[in-house]
């Protein structure tokens, strides 16, 4: 009995290498759809602190330290905006000079 009589090409039994093809490489290669989304379909708002502004971002963390519920800093940057339109007063519109 010869070895090649053992594993015929196309036996379930032989052990695979990698593609034998290119049409078998392109077909390896191809990939899922890709990463699922997280949810953040909101709008993003990105904050940037310059070095000038360090202070107020570590009054932000000792704020959220503070917290009785522990906050990420979205989270208290969310909370604080809110906080403050409501307190706020509405603003005043201008009047235009010589309109009345």
């Amino acid at each position: 009995m010869r070895i090649s009589d053992l594993f015929r090409v196309g036996d379930s039994t032989m052990a695979k290498a990698g593609p034998t093809t290119p049409v078998q490489a392109k077909v390896q290669e191809k990939r899922g759809p890709g990463r699922p989304s997280t949810g953040g379909r909101g709008i993003g708002v990105l904050v940037r602190f310059p070095p000038a502004e360090e202070a107020a971002l570590e009054a932000l963390d000792e704020w959220i330290a503070a917290q009785e519920v522990p906050l990420t800093r979205p989270e208290a940057i969310r909370l604080l905006i809110a906080r403050g339109v409501a307190a706020s007063p509405p603003a005043r519109r201008a009047r235009a000079k010589g309109k009345r």
